[in-house]
């Protein structure tokens, strides 16, 4: 017999077809098929359902049915092992800014002020060394000078330091002076006569002296003009008998 349906060739008796599934009642009323009569499927059909061929199924499936398995659904393992992944990378940086804001920065910032207090102390103490040095070298300035001072008085003791008799004299015998400064002083003379005093300058770069008018009486006023830092001696002579003093000029800082 033929299946009414798909006209494949069945076993007498089968209740449906084993190729398309069709019931196989209307064949006793129609009697048998002819196989012209149908149109067969270019592919045949190997769907399978779970419906029962009774008792008289042959599983015969004819030579050329195999029963291919159903294919297997891809997984998506791949796409969550990597979302995974990323998730722990990202909490694994979020964790190490974590750390750096909340543990190494407060560190780093307390080990730099550590740092910069023990460099301020350092200044600090450089900064006193310097003023102690400073304090020295004004010693040794001020020591130097008294030096000359002294040579300047042992080279005036061949003379009178500010005073020649009771006739002639000065008011000072060491006159102290800021550099580019000026200062006066006054020399004495009581002499009956007239007379002329001229006064020299050593070390004329430190310091110049200068009347500032005429003898008024018995005493004329001079005026120091200071320049460069040091020591220096003025002489005054008259010319009635050549008596002289000296005045020493110190020039400070």
């Amino acid at each position: 017999m033929y299946c009414i349906k798909c006209g494949k060739q069945l076993n007498d008796g089968t209740t449906f077809c084993i190729f398309c599934g069709t019931k196989q009642e209307e064949a006793a009323a129609g009697g048998t098929v002819p196989l012209t009569d149908f149109s067969p499927d270019p592919e045949p059909s190997y769907a399978h359902d779970d419906r029962s061929y009774g008792d008289d199924y042959s599983g015969n499936y004819g030579s050329g049915y195999s029963e291919e398995p159903p294919a297997k659904k891809k997984g998506n393992g791949g796409k969550i092992a990597l979302i995974v992944i990323a998730a722990v990378l990202i909490l694994a940086l979020a964790g190490l800014n974590a750390y750096q804001y909340f543990v190494l920065a407060p560190n780093t910032e307390a080990k730099l002020e550590k740092e910069l207090k023990a460099v301020k102390a350092d200044l600090s103490e450089l900064q006193d060394d310097y003023d102690d040095l400073q304090d020295d070298y004004d010693d040794l300035e001020d020591v130097a000078v008294a030096a000359d001072i002294l040579s300047e008085i042992e080279d005036a003791a061949y003379g009178s330091v500010g005073f020649a008799n009771g006739q002639f004299y000065a008011d000072s015998p060491i006159i102290f002076v800021d550099s580019y400064d000026s200062e006066s002083f006054t020399i004495c003379s009581s002499y009956s006569e007239a007379f002329t005093v001229t006064v020299s300058v050593s070390n004329s770069y430190v310091a110049d002296v200068n009347f500032v008018g005429d003898f008024y009486g018995d005493y004329a006023d001079l005026e120091i003009e200071s320049y460069e830092p040091g020591v220096c001696v003025a002489t005054f002579t008259n010319n009635i008998n050549s008596d002289s003093f000296h005045v020493i000029i110190v020039v400070t800082d």
